[in-house]
């Protein structure tokens, strides 16, 4: 729990502001009920009965802010309870003693048992830039143990290069035993399936229609075509071509608005 301190001496001052306002409102409307009893009886003014009338509107008013204030000081107060959405382990503490929070800033980082993560290293050595989706994988707490179990990766899409850098991935343990507990070292094998996609610029994309294509460049008449693709995904600044492109083909990248279907191209590092 955070220091409440602070907060508590706001839920008290809000607490004695009601306390006075409920007061005041007596005394106005004691005011008010007998300035009525004297105006329907000639005793007072039209303008003294007002300013009761007045007062007693300003007092309720009052009273109705201050128990506001109190509502929102209760509030606070319950925010310096900390509180985790479920069992776990606390994995983490990003405060020191004494030191002031924000609102809703996260003070401690719990990991739960219920869906249990693994982070893996592989390597790959693929040909071509690819998308690679981890299928299956088996694992065990170390290499001579016998026991081995089952699991799937999340939703991952690692991107592999033609280095054969590892590159790592993030899957699910399925009924993770008693024995497997947080930072436990695992060993296991991955079966993985790499799916070919070809990364261009968005300044590529074009449509033909209402469906997606690129501007490619025909190197033996060189002449622009705009030629369907079927889009594999999306990425920060690159679109992914999972059909409709072969490796090697000639794509426009930048000034394909410019272009119509058979018009002559000329591109740098031509031979001609």
């Amino acid at each position: 729990m955070l220091d409440p301190a602070e907060q508590q001496a706001d839920v008290e001052a809000a607490t004695a502001a009601v306390l006075a306002g409920e007061s005041q409102l007596r005394v106005a409307r004691a005011t008010f009920e007998r300035q009525k009893a004297l105006i329907a009886s000639g005793f007072t003014t039209r303008t003294v009965y007002d300013q009761a009338q007045e007062g007693l509107r300003t007092a309720e008013g009052a009273l109705e802010a201050a128990k506001a204030e109190l509502g929102t000081s209760k509030d606070a107060i319950g925010y310096t309870a900390l509180r985790a959405e479920a069992t776990g382990v606390v994995t983490a503490r990003n405060l020191e003693v004494g030191q002031v929070v924000q609102a809703a800033q996260p003070v401690y980082s719990p990991w739960r048992r219920t869906g249990s993560g693994m982070p893996c290293s592989t390597s790959t050595n693929p040909s071509c830039l690819a998308i690679s989706t981890i299928a299956a994988y088996r694992w065990c707490l170390s290499p001579t143990q016998a026991r081995r179990r089952a699991g799937m990766s999340g939703k991952s899409r690692p991107r592999l290069t033609r280095s054969a850098r590892p590159f790592r991935v993030k899957v699910a343990i399925q009924d993770p035993s008693a024995a497997m507990t947080l930072g436990s070292a695992i060993a296991g094998t991955v079966k993985s399936k790499a799916q070919p996609q070809i990364a261009l610029p968005w300044s590529a994309l074009a449509a033909a229609g209402s469906k997606p294509a690129v501007w490619t460049v025909d190197p033996a008449t060189k002449t622009a075509a705009l030629k369907p693709v079927t889009i594999g995904g999306y990425e920060a600044r690159e679109v992914l071509i999972q059909a409709g492109l072969k490796p090697g083909e000639r794509v426009v990248i930048d000034g394909g608005k410019l272009l119509s279907v058979g018009q002559a191209v000329t591109y740098e590092g031509d031979p001609s």
